[in-house]
């Protein structure tokens, strides 16, 4: 599903949990409304969805979601002088999360990244606690990745793919298109005030994380 119909997938939801407007009579979306005209909640709801998912598609199983693969030979590579065996790579502008990274030499490919708050992070900076080529460890630093280490100390990207912030263009598995939904109808009942369907609606969410998982 396109991202730009995800909107009215997000209608469907607000409908199946918030049947009524605050006055508990006046339906929130009543038919015959032009969008952004007649009813708040339109604006409401592009102001919030690709916060909304970008939060679905940092957390969804990886499996489930549908990489970019890089031109690896485009991939700007920068080897650390003193130590040829580890370097950076300078993240796409469109960048969300890593989907996967083969360096050269690497017995495996790394698919999650360790950050600064990781008792990991600050190993990497010791040559005799930090990744191998057995075990390698990818930190994001921000702006850029960096690996540890590469045995043969060439640079050389084998595989380098990632997921793409929200865009309205990307087509998206339906199941993940239902989690953005799901995550943008959330938001907008928070602003309406609807408790007790932000409960419900995030209890959906979790189970259906669950289910995606297996």
């Amino acid at each position: 599903m396109l991202g730009s119909d995800i909107k009215n997938l997000v209608i469907v939801k607000m409908e199946e949990y918030s049947p009524f407007g605050q006055d508990g009579s006046e339906p929130i979306l009543a038919g015959g409304d032009i969008l952004s005209e007649v009813k708040p909640i339109y604006s409401y709801i592009d102001a919030n969805i690709v916060e909304a998912a970008n939060e679905m598609l940092l957390i969804c199983p990886l499996h489930r979601l549908t990489s970019i693969a890089t031109d690896v030979n485009n991939a700007v590579v920068i080897q650390n002088i003193s130590d040829g065996s580890i370097g950076t790579i300078t993240k796409p502008n469109d960048w969300l999360r890593l989907h996967t990274l083969q360096m050269q030499g690497w017995r495996r490919p790394v698919h999650d990244v360790v950050f600064k708050d990781n008792p990991l992070y600050i190993y990497q900076f010791t040559e005799w606690t930090r990744g191998t080529a057995q075990k390698p460890i990818v930190t994001d630093d921000g702006n850029t990745l960096s690996y540890y280490s590469q045995p043969d100390k060439s640079g050389v990207i084998v595989k380098f793919s990632y997921i793409k912030l929200f865009n309205l263009t990307i087509n998206y598995p339906l199941e993940v298109a239902e989690l953005i939904a799901l995550n943008t109808a959330s938001k907008v009942n928070g602003l309406f005030g609807n408790i007790e369907q932000v409960k419900q609606i995030q209890a959906e969410i979790q189970s259906d994380l669950q289910i995606m998982s297996n």
